[in-house]
């Protein structure tokens, strides 16, 4: 990476095995905790944006987001 300001990922892990998921989420975890990028995650699994997060909107199927909910910090 060359400095960005942001990463949107869009699904990164949907067709992921089991095995390359979890090396995935650690790099996005360093990437977070070494970089200081901060990123928005989309997904469907709540586990890995709980993991990644310190604060989620969900969005309902309306496609209208609700209220901003915090996330336990991320370490």
């Amino acid at each position: 990476l060359s400095g960005p300001r942001f990463l949107l990922m869009d699904e990164p892990l949907a067709s992921v095995d089991l095995e390359r998921r979890e090396e995935i989420l650690t790099l996005i975890e360093r990437i977070r905790d070494e970089l200081k990028v901060p990123i928005l995650y989309v997904s469907h699994e709540r586990g890995e944006v709980e993991r990644l997060a310190d604060q989620i909107i969900p969005i309902h199927p309306s496609g209208t987001p609700s209220s901003p909910a915090q996330s336990s910090p991320a370490p």
